[in-house]
């Protein structure tokens, strides 16, 4: 009762045994329901072979033992986590290093290759620093990504500046405000007089 058992999409078959192996490969809710993911035949064949394929590969990379690739690559994952926490930390340093050394007269910062959680980082530090509205920003591409901190009203309005002056992508609320400005890098550093 209230379910679907047509899972007849062709081509027929005299017996079940004509499909051989069948392998279930997922679900998914839809429609109240759950639909099932199924693949038989060579189809499943396939797929088992795909997935050792992709063992092997992984392991040869590793330079691991089939049997042991699934707790190497958790050892690595581990790894991984331990190094991005190390290079946070470093980068966080490195950070105050270039707040202490920076021109407080500047409202703005240029670092190199900083993702959105350093600039976020820097601008708070810059703000707690020196006061006022100050903007920590970064080439990324075209584009040059930015984060502004201060205190309201005014970062509001130097963001409606900003916004003003270049084709900017982005928002925020409170004492932030982050995302990209679309102009050249020598057109940014002179705007903020950097």
């Amino acid at each position: 009762e209230d379910t679907d058992i047509c899972a007849c999409c062709a081509p027929h078959v005299k017996s079940t045994g004509e499909i051989g192996i069948i392998k279930f490969s997922g679900t998914e809710k839809q429609h109240g329901g759950t639909r099932i993911f199924m693949k038989c035949g060579g189809f499943a064949l396939r797929d088992y072979g795909d997935k050792i394929s992709d063992i092997k590969a992984i392991c040869e990379m590793l330079s691991a033992k089939p049997e042991s690739v699934k707790n190497d690559v958790s050892a690595l994952l581990e790894k991984l986590e331990n190094e991005k926490r190390i290079t946070k930390a470093a980068k966080e340093r490195m950070y105050l290093y270039e707040i202490r050394l920076s021109d407080k007269s500047k409202p703005a910062l240029i670092v190199d290759d900083a993702d959105i959680k350093d600039l976020q980082f820097l601008a708070d530090g810059l703000h707690k620093a020196y006061g006022g509205v100050r903007t920590a920003l970064s080439k990324s591409g075209e584009n040059t990504a930015f984060v502004m901190c201060g205190d309201l009203p005014d970062i509001e309005s130097e963001f409606k500046k900003l916004k003003s002056a270049f084709s900017v992508k982005g928002g925020g609320r409170d004492k932030i405000r982050q995302g990209s400005i679309i102009a050249p890098i020598e057109k940014i550093k002179e705007y903020f007089g950097i």
